[in-house]
């Protein structure tokens, strides 16, 4: 789902899930594709580590929220 925002955007979860803690909730506002007769979608993203029996983080739930007409 990475490759619906930019690179700069990428990185930016890439890091805040590497940086962060397995039991902290990140949150965090992108910029996400463009649409092509309104500009861009923003999007504020709700991400919590999804673990597994051994407490190792396996993947994430994401719950996303279209923020765009709040912003505008």
């Amino acid at each position: 789902w990475l490759d619906a925002f930019g690179a700069e955007d990428q990185e930016r979860v890439a890091k805040a899930c590497r940086s962060s803690d397995p039991h902290d909730r990140i949150s965090i506002d992108l910029k996400g594709v463009i649409r092509e007769e309104e500009g861009h979608l923003y999007l504020h993203v709700v991400m919590i580590a999804a673990l597994d029996s051994d407490g190792d983080v396996e993947g994430y739930y994401c719950f996303v929220r279209d923020v765009t007409q709040r912003i505008k």
